[in-house]
């Protein structure tokens, strides 16, 4: 990831690439844009969160507890999520921008993995339901079914773009509402071609995985009961793995409610 950055700071500088692809003629979108390794850190910072729940949320939900705590990641992840989206429209709002070289480099560098530093932090806090008013607004349903369509959405946009712009026979006098109009049919008509692709492609195929790596193993719904620490840590971590977990009794439970024989092979933490 930090050579990934670093590349990228360096190749930027050295080809005075502009952030403002759409307005400033550079190599930028075919030599940055569309390459995967600068395209790795979100992905890094996305597993790396992974790995870190599965292994250490007690520590992480006892670190979350105090108030304090929360209101400062809250605060870090705005500021991040609105410097990598609003920070330089000023200099962006002009045709020609008038970005210099130094804020280009810096953020074609740093702006993705900052923004995906900023959704890693919102990650947490939504696990932990701590997220307040955005935590609510992503937890409606409506959004948990279109959530479902988000990777098929990623993958098709692009095509669906092109097919947008390559109809086009004149240039586009730019405006709010035209640029609206533009957005709006590209969202729609990308997750009208992502419906079928979840349902017929990418559906079949998590199932067809989950017979050959998961025989016999449900999916489990994970739920946080209480605010205590240990209480959430287990919930959390508590999931049949394999087909003989689903066998073992829960209702000889020890003094502390955690059954006996998940928490013998699961000491928490002191």
């Amino acid at each position: 990831m930090l050579a990934s950055m670093g590349v990228a700071l360096h190749d930027s500088w050295a080809g005075n690439w502009s952030a403002a692809m759409n307005t400033d003629p550079s190599d930028y979108y075919y030599s940055y844009y569309n390459v995967p390794w600068f395209r790795a850190p979100p992905y890094l910072l996305g597993g790396l969160l992974g790995v870190l729940w599965q292994s250490h949320a007690t520590l992480l939900l006892r670190w979350m507890q105090p108030a304090p705590v929360r209101f400062g990641m809250t605060i870090v992840a705005a500021g991040l999520l609105l410097a990598t989206t609003y920070g330089l429209s000023p200099e962006m709002s002009t045709a020609p921008s008038t970005l210099t070289r130094a804020e280009s480099a810096f953020y074609i560098a740093f702006a993705k993995p900052a923004w995906s530093l900023a959704i890693c932090i919102l990650s947490l806090l939504c696990f932990t339901r701590k997220a307040g008013l955005v935590g609510w607004v992503l937890e409606r349903p409506l959004l948990g079914y279109v959530s479902k369509l988000t990777f098929a959405m990623y993958l098709i946009h692009p095509m669906i773009l092109v097919l947008i712009w390559a109809a086009d026979v004149s240039s586009r006098h730019f405006s709010y509402i035209n640029y609206s109009i533009l957005f709006i049919a590209a969202l729609i008509v990308t997750l009208a071609c992502a419906l079928p692709v979840h349902l017929l492609i990418e559906l079949p195929t998590a199932n067809i995985e989950a017979l050959l790596f998961r025989p016999g193993v449900p999916p489990t719904k994970v739920s946080l009961p209480s605010d205590d620490v240990e209480a959430q840590a287990l919930a959390l971590q508590i999931a049949p793995k394999r087909k003989e977990d689903l066998k073992q009794p829960l209702m000889d439970s020890g003094a502390d409610g955690v059954p006996e024989p998940w928490a013998a092979e699961h000491p928490m933490p002191a």
